[in-house]
């Protein structure tokens, strides 16, 4: 059986790898390619950049909900793991050693 304090360890370990995906995957795109790609299109004439803002916005915003909810979910874990966790709520009805403790 697996402790609660390994459990614990693990998400923790495993929401600091999602933290740092998340920083460095909204830098990249939202430092670097999103520009990017704004400039090209700005010095376009082929292609509208007004429609083509209109038409991104909704996929960096989704983009963005995703990370959030990808660094949401070892947390999320760990509090379903927490609440259905089984406490004992009798005493053993058997000692291997007798007596009562």
């Amino acid at each position: 059986m697996v402790s609660t304090r390994r459990v614990v360890i693990g998400v923790l370990v495993w929401e600091f790898v999602c933290v740092l995906m998340l920083m460095i995957s909204n830098t990249i795109v939202n430092g670097y390619v999103a520009p990017t790609m704004y400039s090209v299109v700005d010095n376009s004439s082929i292609v509208n950049g007004t429609l083509y803002r209109q038409q991104i916005r909704p996929v960096v915003s989704a983009f963005n909900i995703a990370l959030y909810i990808f660094v949401a979910l070892p947390l999320l874990y760990l509090f379903v793991r927490m609440l259905l966790k089984k406490e004992q709520t009798a005493p053993p009805a058997y000692y291997p050693q007798g007596g009562f403790g």
